[in-house]
């Protein structure tokens, strides 16, 4: 006799998370609200001029049990310098820096006396 045991999944509940975005003359930084989200159940992705952000936490079984899962899409700007973008991720808050490329820069330039 086989007994077949069902397994139910895990409910999936999919966020779009706050963001905030600030620009000026170094690139662009944006803050992101993941609460309840470690580092290792984030992940960041660019390419292609699209930046990715994907986090993952489970849910208290007093509130249902299952997954939240964060995700969110942003085209950035072609003269960001993708070797150089940074992210932290502090109490909740994940903070990336997309800083310019150095020719996409202003820059002053000098003026020779004659």
């Amino acid at each position: 006799m086989s007994t077949e045991v069902q397994r139910q999944e895990a409910p999936v509940r999919v966020i779009r998370p706050a963001v905030d975005a600030f620009e000026n003359e170094e690139g662009l930084l944006l803050r992101a609200d993941l609460p309840g989200v470690a580092s290792d159940g984030l992940d960041i992705e660019l390419d292609a001029g699209v930046l990715t952000l994907s986090a993952r936490r489970p849910l208290p079984a007093h509130r249902g049990g299952g997954v939240v899962e964060y995700r969110r899409r942003f085209y950035v700007p072609r003269h960001t310098d993708g070797e150089k973008v940074t992210a932290r991720l502090e109490r909740g808050v994940l903070t990336v820096e997309l800083p310019k490329a150095d020719a996409a820069k202003p820059r002053r330039i000098p003026i020779s006396a004659a």
